[in-house]
């Protein structure tokens, strides 16, 4: 009872994190981390502690296939190469790297220690970084690549991850059988993920459901998909991975409007409650690693953590423009244009390496003991070096990232809003040429069919052409004005309920109906 009432005060904290996050502009998993710290000081406060053997299954699952089934597939095969160098090859480069710094700067600390160390924080976190910079002009290339190397390389750092801690379990390590499992493991991993993908879409497709189960589908296809390539020894990262790219790639052909709109709500709540719970455990467990780290002060800790930090940043800086320069050249060669044109955009791509939910669930899931029951060795210093290091990131690169990209002033490369009025126009053109084709083949001649036809001619013509700032005006005038009508239906429609003329089920209805028509409008961007 009481682990039910420390959740519920969890789930709290969270929303209320959330809340002062966005209003004081303070990064949400910093104030997330600092929450669970002053908690871990509240004497009597209950100690929460995750087995680690159940981590990974929990928290990756939901967490990588919401951001596989929202990624742009056309952006992400657009941009395969860079972000196919990012998210494997910085990976290797990383885990190498640290590995080598840990292993030289910590007393104790062997080479495999360290390779652990560097996989777990080799993977950047795009939601945290592309989060910083969500309402700043940026190209959107850049945004597609970090996002794209994100998805793969939460891949790619987990299956190091899991080889190196084998490894270290087992006591050796060979390279010719790691490669060999490495790509078995994958190429099985990405089989299953888009075998129960296709099954998901069947199901959804041929089965009349209501819109809860489809959306209780959707998560049983992301544990589904996970759980089946584990029991066959194959990736479960990347099986989830693959089949929320599958599923989002098809699911606008295959999943209705109202499912879309209901499982987006829950999926958010759901990863917004995750990575929350995953960030406050850090601050509640960091006095107890700590202290468990014998024989160190807390001043050299912190030292060695912003050592092995400063150690991936510039491991990062140095792969991003050493790759570029040589793909540069290659592409030169080729008379290919090049990936970014000029080296602001290599500096953003470096500098936005933020590390994150993925690091930490990672490192939560080193098991306790050995194989010989023996407790695992450096388990702590490990988890508070990988604390360090996404509070670092975070709050260091977190804060700066922003005032750099405005320094870097991205004008001139930014989309203007004349090609998202261009697709709206196109949008319409299309809705309107398949209604006149149904009037002529079902021979409809009625005021109504004449009133839908002149609905999209307008919009036709209103995004045809260049708004001026008057017209722009007038348009946020007549949203503004739609926006308040829809409150006073929704006003009335109250009222009717309480005086008892209405039927519950109708009013539920028509609520439903005037939240939709206040979200469209609330959304939609007047240019």
């Amino acid at each position: 009872m009481q682990s039910i009432e420390t959740l519920i005060l969890l789930i709290l904290l969270i929303v209320a994190c959330s809340i002062f996050a966005r209003r004081l502009n303070i990064i949400f998993p910093v104030l997330l981390t600092v929450t669970g710290l002053l908690l871990s000081l509240i004497p009597g406060f209950p100690k929460l502690f995750l087995d680690p053997s159940i981590v990974l299954l929990v928290f990756l699952p939901p967490i990588l296939y919401s951001a596989a089934w929202n990624t742009n597939w056309v952006d992400f095969k657009r941009n395969i190469e860079p972000i196919s160098t990012l998210a494997i090859g910085l990976v290797i480069v990383t885990t190498l790297a640290i590995g080598f710094v840990a292993h030289a700067m910590l007393p104790g600390f062997t080479l495999g220690m360290g390779f652990l160390l560097g996989a777990i924080i080799s993977p950047p976190d795009a939601v945290a970084a592309t989060s910083v910079f969500k309402n700043i002009k940026i190209p959107k290339r850049i945004v597609a690549i970090l996002e794209g190397e994100s998805l793969v390389n939460d891949a790619s750092a987990l299956i190091t991850f899991q080889f190196t801690l084998i490894s270290i379990f087992i006591g050796s390590f060979s390279l010719t059988g790691a490669i060999g499992q490495f790509f078995m493991a994958s190429a099985g991993g990405v089989g299953i993920g888009c075998l129960v993908g296709f099954l998901s879409l069947v199901m959804h497709k041929r089965w009349k459901m209501d819109t809860a189960i489809e959306t209780a589908l959707t998560f049983i296809t992301a544990y589904g998909s996970y759980v089946l390539a584990e029991e066959f020894h194959f990736s479960g990262v990347l099986s989830v991975v693959a089949a929320g790219l599958f599923v989002g790639n098809k699911q606008a052909k295959v999943h209705s409007a109202k499912m879309r709109l209901q499982s987006i709500a829950v999926w958010n709540f759901t990863v917004v409650m995750l990575q929350g719970l995953i960030f406050i455990l850090i601050g509640l467990q960091l006095p107890f690693i700590a202290s468990g780290i014998k024989d160190q002060s807390i001043i050299y800790l912190v030292k060695m953590g912003g050592i092995i930090s400063a150690a991936a940043i510039f491991i990062r800086f140095s792969f991003v423009f050493i790759m570029n320069f040589l793909t540069g050249k290659i592409r030169a060669m080729l008379k290919l244009e090049p990936v970014f044109p000029s080296r602001k955009h290599d500096f953003v791509v470096a500098y936005a390496g933020i590390r994150g939910f993925v690091s930490v669930a990672a490192a939560f899931s080193i098991p306790l003991y050995l194989q010989n029951g023996s407790p695992f060795p450096q388990r702590n210093l490990i988890l508070f070096l990988v604390f360090c290091v996404i509070i670092f990131t975070l709050v260091f690169q977190g804060l700066t990232l922003p005032w750099i990209i405005r320094k870097l002033d991205f004008t001139p490369y930014i989309t203007t809003k004349k090609e998202a009025n261009f697709i709206l126009a196109a949008l319409s053109q299309a809705a309107l040429e398949h209604i006149e084709n149904l009037i002529t083949r079902e021979n409809i001649d009625t005021e109504a069919a004449q009133h839908v036809k002149d609905i999209y001619a307008r919009t036709i013509k209103q995004y045809s052409k260049f708004n001026t700032d008057d017209e722009i005006e007038q348009r946020k005038i007549s949203r503004w004005l739609m926006v308040e009508a829809v409150k006073a239906k929704r006003k009335k429609l109250h009222e009717l309920r309480q005086d008892e003329e209405l039927d519950h089920d109708l009013f539920l209805e028509l609520q439903n109906e005037l939240d939709l028509d206040e979200a469209r409008l609330l959304k939609l961007k007047v240019n």
